[in-house]
């Protein structure tokens, strides 16, 4: 009974870095419908210098900007997949139909 509050420690733990790579999914998945929806304006029919503006967003949505642990890794939830599930229960589940 003294390891109660490791145990709901981790829990928590556990959970918090679950909403933080829901989160990181989410930004990622904003970036790109943001960029999809950029991408499919007909810039060729906007006058120059909006066409000038549509091209710069174009250019900057190429390396968008997520979460990442530490400026090393994106921060989503393959990585949380990753980090939190053991390899041999992964294994186990990649040969599964």
């Amino acid at each position: 009974m003294d390891w109660f509050p490791a145990y709901f420690f981790m829990v928590v733990a556990f959970f918090q870095v679950f909403e933080y790579s829901l989160l990181g999914t989410i930004v990622e998945i904003g970036n790109d419908n943001v960029y999809n929806g950029i991408c499919n304006i007909q810039f060729y029919n906007l006058p120059d210098q909006e066409q000038m503006k549509i091209v710069l967003m174009i250019l900057l949505g190429q390396n968008p900007n997520n979460l990442t642990i530490g400026g090393f890794q994106t921060l989503n939830v393959e990585t949380f997949i990753v980090v939190s599930i053991p390899v041999e229960i992964r294994i186990i589940f990649s040969y599964l139909p």
